[in-house]
């Protein structure tokens, strides 16, 4: 009787081990690919400011992108954006609106049931992983079973929000690596069990 009540606990300490360690390396890839998203949209910001932003007769900025502009953004951003592994973003203004997509059908529509835009128009960056079965990239290539985190982060200039980036990094060069940490902690356990 012992030696089964030491065998089933063994095996519940070992799956419920794999769960809480896969969890916690997964949130660290959210956690890495949160703070990568932030930086790069402060960079969006720096270096398309002219065309993300116009100035209304009160001189006042606001986030305004002229569809003439769409296709000169398009080739910017694709060229500045795919070393960090973005592979597709969304800008949204302080109402919802879609204002710029790499994906250009669905400019102008609403994310007016997006809890997470909703929490990033009130100045929180809020991420979150998923797989995709199919997605096409930034260079319009296809890829098949991709992770992504999906990262909602607000556009601030001079303290204002003006809007929220909405940036979706490949983060499958990692799902390796999070199985091997996972594998090799719970080895180390069970030797130790």
């Amino acid at each position: 009787l012992l030696i089964i009540l030491a065998l089933f606990s063994a095996i519940a300490i070992i799956a419920l081990a794999s769960f809480g360690m896969n969890r916690i390396y997964s949130h660290q890839v959210i956690n890495m690919a949160e703070k990568e998203a932030i930086l790069i949209s402060h960079l969006l910001v720096d270096h398309s400011r002219e065309i993300l932003f116009t100035r209304n007769p009160s001189e006042k900025l606001r986030l305004q992108i002229e569809p003439l502009e769409v296709s000169l953004l398009n080739k910017t951003l694709s060229e500045f954006l795919h070393p960090f592994d973005i592979v597709k973003i969304k800008v949204f203004s302080p109402d919802t609106r879609v204002v710029y997509s790499t994906d250009n059908v669905i400019i102008g529509e609403m994310g007016l049931q997006n809890n997470r835009l909703l929490r990033a128009l009130d100045g929180a960056s809020d991420s979150h992983i998923e797989v995709k079965e199919t997605m096409r990239d930034l260079k319009n290539e296809t890829a098949f079973d991709v992770d992504v985190v999906e990262t909602y982060t607000p556009i601030i200039v001079d303290g204002e929000i003006l809007g929220v980036f909405e940036l979706y990094i490949d983060v499958t060069k990692f799902r390796k690596e999070i199985q091997r940490g996972t594998l090799q902690s719970l080895l180390l356990l069970s030797s130790i069990l």
